[in-house]
């Protein structure tokens, strides 16, 4: 999942000089050329609860709505 700023968790995170090292990263640029349909649905699926359960659904079948919780995104640190 593309990021807009590092260590930035929330949707409204957004480092201008972050985002700008990203997109002028060559190897950035290689990877979305390969892989710009799935980068495209992961970002769907990150703002879409359907598309979500749909992607999910083509995994794991029984996957309603209801067994989804939302929760906060970030790394777990072994405290």
């Amino acid at each position: 999942m593309l990021a807009f700023k590092r260590e930035g968790y929330r949707r409204t995170d957004i480092n201008c000089a972050d985002l700008f090292e990203t997109v002028t990263f060559p190897g950035f640029w290689k990877l979305a050329r390969k892989h710009y349909r799935d980068g495209i649905m992961e970002m769907v699926r990150s703002v879409s609860k359907r598309a979500l359960i749909k992607g999910l659904q083509q995994l794991i079948p029984e996957v309603t709505e209801d067994d989804l919780v939302p929760t906060h995104s970030g790394v777990e640190r072994k405290r």
